[in-house]
């Protein structure tokens, strides 16, 4: 998975909650979020990463192509976090509705724009990730299906759980899916 990012996800409709996991080629931080037109500007948003071996998470909004800032209601519980020497990865759910209307995207079955950064460096406590730079992309994906329900399986991952849903991108890519 050099060189790509990679989303998985799985609708848990009993409970309601929508659990993600989200890989990308970076032992900073790690960000995606849903935007309603595939730019940061109005975007809810989670941002990860490890930092001296352990995970930190928090849920975001952005009102303007800028760094977005702390969501005032944590909608986002981070499951897990780890990296290796050339990639991070973050575990994470959030409710489907999650009733946050004004900061928070609210995952119906409608396509939605999910976008992605990532940073060369974890910011250290209490400071604010660096900017990403060309280290960004986007992708629209369906998170539910007509019905609300999971659509069709994909195969196992090697030594994981099955994910409902996947979706693999390249960070190098430049065309319509790639822009962010």
């Amino acid at each position: 998975m050099n060189g790509q990012v990679r989303l998985d996800w799985t609708p848990k409709t009993g409970s309601g909650d929508i659990e993600f996991f989200f890989v990308a080629p970076s032992t900073g931080w790690i960000g995606m979020g849903f935007s309603p037109n595939g730019e940061m500007n109005g975007a809810d948003m989670v941002i990860g990463g490890v930092r001296n071996g352990s995970p930190y998470f928090n849920d975001r909004y952005s009102a303007s192509n800028t760094l977005p800032v702390v969501d005032k209601q944590q909608n986002y519980q981070l499951i897990s976090g780890a990296e290796n020497g050339t990639h991070t990865w973050l575990r994470f759910s959030r409710k489907i509705d999650t009733t946050d209307a004004s900061q928070d995207y609210q995952i119906t079955n409608e396509p939605v724009e999910v976008i992605w950064a990532y940073g060369d460096k974890d910011p250290g406590t209490g400071e604010e990730p660096a900017y990403h730079g060309r280290q960004r992309g986007g992708r629209t994906l369906s998170l539910l299906d007509a019905t609300g329900n999971v659509g069709p399986t994909s195969s196992p991952p090697k030594g994981g759980r099955k994910p409902k849903h996947s979706s693999e991108e390249s960070s190098n890519d430049s065309s319509e899916e790639g822009r962010g």
